[in-house]
């Protein structure tokens, strides 16, 4: 799989983000302003699941405007109308039947008139990359300092240090070995299980 550069616009924000969905950083980054008491294990817990409402729902919205954005700009129009092209892609992607009244793609600002013309599905891409990226702490597993370290210098040698300077394929392919897959994302949304710390002394 190649990566697109254009993923590289929020590859370390999506990856920061990342961290919020780990209890115990939540929770230690959280403070009352006036009493200094931090969230409670259980309203760290509800914030995270609440995150993850309706994450595969709204994952698969996200490709089906990701899918259409793609088509739009690189199929030919004569053979096929901007609605028609709607119907078409949509029951491969939507879990619910569209709406007789959906306008789609006329209130598609990102596409139409934003910066995102063809290239909208870098931000679902870059969500992936993120993950399989933090997935690598959770491979070293988290409460394993010596080995979290390790994955920071790695992590900062690479994406933080090169930036877009190199293609974030050739980042990704240093700092994991291997091309990315979905799974850390579909992990980080709650719709896989979560990933176990590989066994002491496996390559992280």
């Amino acid at each position: 799989a190649v990566v697109s550069t254009q993923s590289t616009w929020g590859v370390v924000p999506d990856f920061l983000m990342q961290w919020l969905g780990v209890p115990q950083v939540l929770q230690s980054l959280s403070q009352h302003w006036s009493t200094g008491e931090q969230l409670t294990g259980a309203q760290v817990v509800s914030l995270i699941n609440a995150r993850n409402h309706l994450a595969g729902f709204d994952l698969c919205n996200e490709l089906y405007k990701a899918a259409y954005d793609i088509a739009f700009y690189t199929e030919d129009y004569e053979n096929e109308q901007f609605a028609e092209l709607a119907r078409r892609l949509a029951p491969q992607y939507l879990v619910l039947d569209r709406e007789k009244e959906d306008a789609f793609p006329l209130y598609f600002d990102e596409m139409l008139t934003g910066p995102w013309a063809a290239g909208y599905y870098s931000n679902t891409w870059s969500r992936m990359l993120a993950a399989d990226l933090f997935s690598a702490y959770l491979e070293a597993g988290l409460e394993n300092t010596e080995a979290v370290a390790k994955v920071s210098a790695r992590f900062k040698s690479t994406f933080l240090t090169s930036g877009s300077a190199v293609p974030t394929a050739q980042l990704f392919r240093e700092f994991r070995g291997r091309d990315p897959t979905p799974e850390a994302l579909l992990i980080s949304l709650g719709l896989k299980e979560p990933i176990q710390p590989k066994n002491r002394g496996s390559k992280s």
